[in-house]
């Protein structure tokens, strides 16, 4: 996708594994869509053409219905930023990494003993 000169998406189509839960466990809508980054066999990551660079990174996962069997575990530049099993208690897990990009890339991917990974929003800023 491009949204005025940022390009970024998913490597495989994830519209068929997109959802908006509308619900009233949500802190607020951000934590409302969800997109599966495993499913089925198809594991999904999406990357944002950036300049090379340090950002601040602040990754969100989780889901308001489904949480019974899932392992999130994101990386974002190899670098492990989600790392929780979510409860009923604890439907999402969030947090911020300082990562630095030298492919002109910014991956945020599975990392390794995921399940069921599913990713809500992401807020990149980049660090002077």
């Amino acid at each position: 996708s491009k949204h005025g000169t940022l390009t970024y998406g998913w490597n495989s189509d994830a519209s068929s594994v997109t959802r908006d839960r509308d619900s009233s466990l949500s802190l607020d809508p951000r934590y409302d869509p969800v997109t599966h980054m495993q499913y089925g066999s198809v594991n999904r990551f999406w990357e944002m053409a950036v300049p090379n660079g340090t950002y601040q990174v602040h990754l969100v996962a989780g889901d308001a219905d489904y949480f019974t069997g899932n392992i999130y575990k994101i990386n974002v530049e190899s670098t492990l930023t989600i790392n929780a099993i979510p409860t009923s208690a604890k439907r999402w897990t969030e947090n911020t990494v300082t990562v630095v990009v030298k492919d002109g890339r910014l991956t945020i991917n599975n990392a390794s003993g995921a399940a069921n990974n599913r990713i809500d929003f992401v807020d990149i800023q980049q660090i002077a």
